[in-house]
């Protein structure tokens, strides 16, 4: 099972926080995800310039050592991935639900030679995503409303990830959204490959051993 630790910030002031408390665990090479709200398609905005991300790497040299997917809760995400790809961006998330089509999406995370993922919201059926099932290996199955961190783990989900890992085996599968050490063990079980934390970790009076104990699921 792989743990990706996310950054979920009003402002870049603690995006930079979380992102210095990510880095004193995280070993070098794994993965840090970023969820980017716009404060339409989920009414919280959150932090996500990907100009000022740009600046930290630069300020922040231990940063270049990871790789980023960027969780795109927006409306115009054609728009937003073209900025983040042009900042380096390893992975692109984006939303079935968004008001742009994701083969779009897909299509430049192509040209750039990046990775795509399409995600679905908690009450979005898994048939929504058959026609991609040809041509994307990772697909996200958000477990709890769009945007602020903190909520509570649908556990509808379990039969969605079922679902999904039925119709496409090979497929990588993610799920982001209420994530505890219990929880974890029950997506796996279910056939996620992905947890993604943003509260069970950086919530934690301890983040390097909350982080450890989802990596040992």
């Amino acid at each position: 099972m792989q743990v990706i630790p996310t950054i979920n910030a009003p402002s870049f002031e603690e995006a930079t926080r979380q992102f210095g408390v990510i880095k004193s665990f995280l070993p070098p090479g794994n993965w840090i995800q970023i969820d980017v709200v716009d404060g339409i398609f989920s009414p919280k905005k959150t932090w996500g310039d990907p100009e000022e991300f740009k600046n930290l790497k630069t300020q922040i040299a231990d940063l270049q050592l990871y790789h980023f997917e960027i969780h795109l809760m927006v409306q115009d995400s054609g728009k937003a991935a073209d900025e983040w790809l042009a900042v380096g961006a390893d992975r692109i998330i984006v939303h079935l639900e968004s008001k742009i089509e994701p083969f779009l999406v897909l299509g430049r995370c192509n040209l750039h030679n990046r990775e795509a993922m399409v995600a679905i919201n908690l009450e979005t059926p898994i048939n929504k995503l058959e026609s991609y099932f040809p041509c994307v290996y990772f697909f996200q199955i958000l477990a709890v409303s769009p945007g602020p961190a903190g909520q509570k783990f649908d556990p509808s989900v379990l039969d969605k990830i079922r679902e999904l890992r039925a119709k496409v085996p090979n497929a990588k599968i993610e799920v982001d959204g209420g994530i505890t050490p219990e929880i974890a063990r029950q997506v796996k079980e279910a056939g996620a490959d992905i947890i993604v934390s943003k509260s069970y970790v950086l919530g934690s009076s301890d983040p390097k051993k909350a982080y450890e104990e989802l990596s040992a699921i």
